[in-house]
């Protein structure tokens, strides 16, 4: 009998099922702590602002039964103006992991490498199995030294290839809090071949 995952594109049928650990309360519980703060979720801890909460209490929701403008015109024109590009250069998704996801089914073929750091955003190596592509995980740097478990800048460099088809690069890196310095990426990115 044929399952539905056999009808599955052949790089997400190499996906594992994320398992995101134990909820707070559990983790709580288990350590006998009177509060844990979730930062892996990038959960806020403090609450909503005040003032996020009476400009919601102030607002009339009379057009909350409609659908907004999918293409996110008004807001996709302030961003290009703000940063000085065109509005068609500026893709919206919901939160980073769409956005990742969408880069690499967009460029990544088969076959195509896709180079990122150990301990980086687990969505990197995802990306890359659910669109063919080939992951080149980076060993980090050593626990020791300024930037502990960070991207290390000569391994990433040296991982790339004539196959090198994306490279993703979180900096600040999440979640070991690492960066590069502006000298240190601006040397980074001349060498990713174009």
């Amino acid at each position: 009998m044929m399952r539905i995952e056999d009808l599955a594109a052949p790089g997400v049928q190499k996906l594992t099922a994320y398992d995101p650990g134990y909820d707070p309360e559990t983790i709580r519980q288990m350590l006998g702590l009177p509060r844990i703060l979730e930062l892996g979720s990038n959960e806020n801890g403090y609450g909503a602002s005040p003032a996020v909460t009476e400009l919601l209490r102030s607002r009339d929701f009379a057009d909350a039964i409609r659908y907004p403008d999918a293409g996110a015109r008004k807001l996709r024109q302030a961003i290009a103006a703000r940063w000085q590009v065109d509005p068609g250069a500026i893709t919206l998704g919901n939160g980073s992991h769409e956005l990742l996801v969408l880069i690499a089914e967009t460029f990544v073929a088969p076959g195509d490498e896709v180079v990122f750091a150990q301990h980086g955003f687990a969505v990197f190596k995802l990306a890359a199995i659910a669109s063919g592509g080939q992951p080149v995980e980076v060993p980090a740097l050593p626990r020791s030294g300024l930037q502990p478990l960070g991207a290390d800048p000569i391994a990433m460099t040296a991982a790339l290839g004539p196959r090198t088809k994306l490279v993703y690069l979180a900096n600040p890196n999440n979640p070991t809090g690492t960066w590069w310095d502006r000298a240190t990426l601006a040397q980074f990115l001349a060498q990713v071949p174009r």
